[in-house]
């Protein structure tokens, strides 16, 4: 080449008459968009999401956690109805793309803790759809919707989470506090402004003198479950991680955001999960404060509490007949009663399915003359309201069952984890299942915390990191030789008294 001629770069995109290639396609799908808006913009953000699934899952589970917390506040304010799937979508991806990511890398499939009672769960819920002759679609559906926390979780389970991860998760987590926080600070200053741009229709009333407030949510119910969550999320991390004044301040702010959403199921369950935390972590200072407080709290709040008892008991005892909580609650018992071992099958009692697809059921039952039953979105606003009868109703008393001890195994894994010698990060893991299936417990009386947004989105993420922590999943695979010799160990260790006493078994 001759001194100074000047060099022609490589690269056969660059080659002279074909440099427009890629302006030109970047071109036609801006003009695609504009043009075709809802078919386009879908098809380019499932692009960068698969492809942030393959190489950035971790961040993908974030973002599936989000869509589910925040996915009916986007819908409300989006009245797109597609959006409404957003958290669907996200979960199938996940439940797509992670398992198989693992098993390119080599290895074998992770399984929740409590797995064969969940798959249990799921088998019964099928089987009472094909005895009772649900159609397959409803039935398809129905089983998607009431599993997909399970779904969601075991995906997640399938990623490997070391301490810096989950450190970094944490911090994300104090930032959507923080946001969800100054949007509450924002529902105080400006509430009727507020309650005009997020809330559902009707979702707000008062209570005590005070709206309920709402926060970047769009009903009181999610902003109490997602508060009361974050508050236990924060006491666990104080006992198990370190004590700093951020973590005391946003502790307090959101128990205080979870009692202003003046919902019983978020205050009974923040309540009785902190105290159940303090039991195990057996803090008798703080546990001998609230024996002193909580009867001077009783004396001076005796007014509200009375009118808030005298309320409960009208609703739920006074008026059982017509209550949708309560009349859901006792037929789904009868009804799993009546067709036990079976249930009425997936997308027939209680879930959402159910509604959208009014159910034979409900028409069997009179439930258009309900209040808050009825067949359309205004009058069945309460056909979701609550969990056990989705559970109970659809896979009878063994699926229920079988859900039930699911999360038993869940919680004593998350139990051994706490109680372990692994880092702190992983112990505040443990600890925080823990905390959150109590929470949750008490909270699906009223909510159907296990299977709606917002909330199951963080508990089966939780679940899944859980499993991929604990000692059991991520270390070696054993054979079913030993895990038959570690059983007889653990019976050996059971029933073997000390060397001064009589041996029982040797």
């Amino acid at each position: 080449m001759a001194y100074g001629a000047r060099r022609q770069p490589r690269g056969k995109f660059l080659i002279p008459g074909r440099s427009w290639i890629w302006p030109g396609l970047v071109f036609i799908v801006c003009v695609a968009a504009v043009v075709w808006p809802i078919v386009v913009l879908p098809v380019i953000g499932g692009a960068l999401l698969l492809a942030a699934a393959v190489f950035l899952p971790r961040t993908t589970v974030g973002l599936a956690v989000l869509a589910i917390v925040f996915v009916r506040t986007l819908e409300h304010l989006v009245p797109i109805e597609q959006l409404g799937y957003l958290d669907e979508a996200m979960v199938v991806l996940c439940a797509v793309v992670l398992p198989l990511r693992r098993l390119g890398q080599g290895h074998r499939l992770r399984s929740l803790p409590g797995q064969g009672w969940f798959v249990a769960f799921a088998v019964l819920g099928f089987a009472s759809g094909v005895v009772a002759g649900v159609t397959p679609t409803i039935l398809l559906l129905g089983a998607f919707v009431l599993c997909k926390g399970l779904i969601f979780g075991w995906a997640v389970a399938q990623l490997d989470w070391t301490e810096s991860q989950l450190h970094a998760t944490a911090r994300a987590g104090v930032v959507v506090i923080g946001v969800s926080l100054l949007a509450v600070a924002a529902n105080v200053v400006v509430t009727g402004v507020w309650v005009g741009l997020l809330a559902e229709k009707g979702a707000v009333d008062n209570r005590f003198g005070f709206a309920s407030l709402i926060g970047p949510f769009v009903h009181p119910l999610d902003l109490g479950a997602i508060m009361t969550a974050s508050s236990i999320a924060l006491l666990a991390w104080r006992a198990t991680v370190g004590k700093r004044p951020l973590t005391l301040f946003l502790m307090i702010a959101t128990g205080a955001a979870a009692a202003l959403s003046f919902r019983r199921t978020a205050q009974s369950g923040l309540l009785v999960a902190a105290v159940w935390l303090k039991v195990k972590l057996r803090d008798t200072r703080q546990l001998l404060a609230l024996v002193i407080v909580v009867p001077i709290a009783v004396v001076l709040l005796f007014g509200s509490l009375q009118m808030l008892l005298s309320l409960t008991y009208d609703d739920y005892i006074v008026g059982a007949g017509s209550s949708a909580r309560t009349v859901l609650t006792t037929d789904s018992f009868s009804l799993a009663v009546h067709r036990f071992p079976f249930g009425a099958g997936f997308g027939r009692f209680g879930s959402q399915v159910a509604a959208e697809n009014y159910s034979p059921e409900y028409l069997a039952r009179g439930y258009p003359a309900i209040w808050g039953l009825g067949t359309t979105q205004l009058t069945g606003q309460f056909l979701t309201d609550t969990e056990w009868p989705a559970l109970v109703g659809e896979t009878g008393l063994l699926g229920a069952g079988a859900f039930l001890l699911g999360l038993v195994a869940v919680y004593r894994r998350g139990h051994r984890l706490w109680k372990s010698g692994a880092p702190p990060l992983m112990r505040w893991v443990g600890l925080l299942v823990t905390g959150w299936i109590v929470v949750y417990l008490v909270e699906s009386i009223g909510n159907a915390v296990f299977t709606g947004p917002p909330a199951y989105g963080p508990l089966f993420a939780l679940f899944g990191i859980v499993a991929a922590v604990s000692n059991r999943e991520t270390g070696p695979g054993r054979t079913p030789e030993e895990r038959i010799a570690a059983w007889r160990d653990r019976l050996r260790v059971r029933f073997v008294r000390s060397r001064d006493s009589r041996p029982i078994l040797r």
